[in-house]
């Protein structure tokens, strides 16, 4: 059968591995061969099943990333070619050298297909080589076919005009004696874009040439809410104890809520400072099923994993976003009335009572259904047909 890379470069939330892992599942059973270039390959200790039957490599690492001398954020973007200037892409010599390790990357796994999850340059890199797909969520798969990347809002100004993104990539370009782009969003074109999210999160709704598929939801089966628990549930990487979030869970659990929290990267001291105000810290963050068994309430930054999975068991949210994304999503949700955006006023012991929100939670949940494995599984059938 075939050699498919599947590529990681940009996004920190564990959304990534996880939807990479699905489908390298289903391209194993399939009879693929199968190798993940990666941002974090430590992201992957949640899918041990794959060891021994996937190779799995570094991915370059874009300067954005960098925790020393790289660079530094612009401001808040405007659109998808800010996102990218913030992570470094205003330098073409980074753009070139990136490039170049990619070429590096496809030489030794010499794949048939390559599947692209936020993978910008690994795209450009395999652009015209072989049969490329560009997997995601809404925000991370933008529409290709437009002059330029639209806009997250309509009076948006950009931090860094396109027509200079379009030159640092094509000065690299020129350098590498490859073909030059006319258009900036031609960079994360792909022959196949499969966005995947409800229209409700998405951000370029009614701006789309492809169909937007159903969002990747972990390999859970449709779930069916039941009646509301009695806890809230947080997921938080990164969660800072002095931050809005951290002290709302605090007033939560001190008020009697039960409160339990997974929050990757948390110190030691950390930890401790949190597990003194009454929160249950959990080592690992809770299966589905046990989610809609147990929550009230579902506190998290907005990845599109979890507010996915919550809005389908007809859980209310609360979000605290870190980036343009998760914010995003929580203006769409709060204007539905289904999420509260987190502030150093939340009162989330109110929230979790307040019987009016669930019931719009759970009479909302009906419009979230999607079959289990459905994105995974039009991802491996896409994959055929390019492959035929």
């Amino acid at each position: 059968m075939a050699r498919i890379l599947l590529a990681w470069e940009l996004g920190g939330n564990s959304g990534h591995a996880a939807r990479l892992a699905a489908i390298s599942r289903g391209l194993l059973d399939a009879g693929h061969h199968v190798t993940l270039a990666v941002q974090r390959p430590d992201a992957f200790r949640n899918a041990r099943d794959l060891e021994g039957r996937v190779a799995l490599r570094q991915a370059p690492v874009w300067p954005g990333l960098w925790r020393h001398g790289g660079a530094d954020p612009l401001g808040e973007p405007a659109s998808f070619g800010d996102v990218l200037a913030n992570l470094g892409f205003t330098d073409s010599g980074s753009v070139e050298y990136l490039l170049r390790a990619w070429d590096g990357l496809l030489a030794d796994c010499a794949p048939d297909a390559l599947i692209a999850d936020f993978a910008p340059l690994a795209l450009l890199a395999a652009r015209g080589h072989m049969p490329r797909m560009a997997v995601g969520t809404g925000f991370t798969v933008p529409p290709a076919d437009g002059p330029c990347f639209p806009p997250f809002a309509p009076d948006a100004r950009p931090l860094v005009a396109e027509p200079m993104l379009l030159d640092v990539i094509n000065r690299a370009l020129e350098r590498l004696g490859r073909p030059q782009l006319a258009r900036l969003p031609e960079l994360i074109a792909a022959e196949a874009m499969l966005p995947g999210a409800f229209p409700l999160l998405d951000p370029y709704a009614g701006r789309r040439a492809e169909a937007l598929l159903p969002p990747f939801l972990s390999g859970a089966t449709p779930l069916q809410p039941g009646p509301p628990g009695n806890a809230v549930f947080a997921y938080l990487p990164g969660l800072r104890p002095e931050s809005a979030a951290a002290a709302a869970l605090a007033r939560a659990a001190g008020a009697g809520l039960r409160v339990g929290l997974h929050a990757p990267g948390l110190s030691p001291s950390q930890a401790d400072a949190l597990s003194a105000t009454g929160i249950g810290l959990l080592a690992h963050p809770l299966p589905p099923a046990e989610i809609v068994r147990q929550a009230r309430l579902v506190v998290c930054a907005g990845g599109q994993g979890l507010v996915s999975l919550a809005l389908a068991a007809g859980l209310p949210l609360a979000i605290a976003p870190a980036n343009i994304e998760q914010r995003l999503t929580a203006r769409a949700l709060a204007a539905t009335g289904l999420a509260h955006t987190v502030s150093a006023q939340t009162d989330l012991t109110a929230l979790a009572a307040d019987e009016a929100l669930q019931q719009r939670a759970r009479t909302a949940a009906p419009q979230f259904r999607a079959p289990a494995a459905a994105y995974e599984s039009a991802v491996t059938a896409r994959l055929a047909v390019l492959l035929a």
